[in-house]
């Protein structure tokens, strides 16, 4: 199995989740603050998803290589973590940031626009979500099962494409509240907000060379 398609999924999967909770006129009563999304099993072309343990591993040694850099160079590359909208705990958790903002807002572009979810059906504690990316290139539907303020569960079906070829993906996870403290995460508005100033900094008419 391709890690880059996995962890490309499993990103995606964050951030479609994180927006399913915010897509619709009356959000849950989620809490704010940092989420963490662990998987509970899967399988992508029909490969299971990676050993949970090895992704911990992985962690332990890239932080261990963070630690070993200049300082200067270290702090730039853990903003170019944070800036991406999710991070990764050392567990292996995908960690995505929600504010209150985010939450009582009907609906929110995510990331830098590359997902996006719709809300099919609703009841007070389950939701059905369809959702499209495109990087990776996915299409899919989610069940949404929601314990409280603090957890929800998620089962979502769907196909990844890459290299023009489409492989069937199946997965559940759960989303449980870590903290009220995002630290260097930036939530959806933060992002949102940035993408529009930079938007706003390329339609800016450029003075003429002389």
């Amino acid at each position: 199995m391709n890690m880059n398609v996995v962890k490309g999924l499993l990103g995606a999967v964050a951030l479609v989740m994180s927006a399913s909770v915010m897509a619709a006129p009356q959000p849950p009563p989620l809490k704010a603050g940092l989420w963490e999304m662990q998987m509970q099993g899967g399988s992508v072309g029909g490969a299971g998803m990676p050993d949970m343990a090895e992704v911990s591993k992985a962690m332990k040694q890239m932080k261990a290589q963070l630690a070993n850099l200049p300082p200067e160079q270290r702090k730039m590359i853990e903003a170019q973590m944070g800036n991406a909208g999710v991070s990764m705990s050392e567990s292996g958790g995908i960690r995505v940031c929600l504010t209150e903002e985010d939450i009582k807002r009907e609906a929110i572009p995510i990331s830098d626009g590359k997902c996006s979810a719709t809300v099919k059906s609703r009841t007070a504690t389950r939701w059905v979500v369809s959702n499209v990316c495109t990087e990776p290139a996915m299409t899919g539907e989610a069940e949404i099962v929601f314990e409280g303020s603090t957890a929800y569960r998620v089962h979502v079906k769907g196909a990844v494409t890459e290299k023009g070829k489409q492989q069937p993906f199946d997965m559940k996870m759960r989303m449980q509240h870590v903290s009220s403290d995002c630290g260097k995460v930036k939530s959806a508005s933060a992002l949102q907000a940035e993408h529009q100033k930079q938007m706003q900094q390329l339609q800016k008419p450029r003075k003429p060379v002389r």
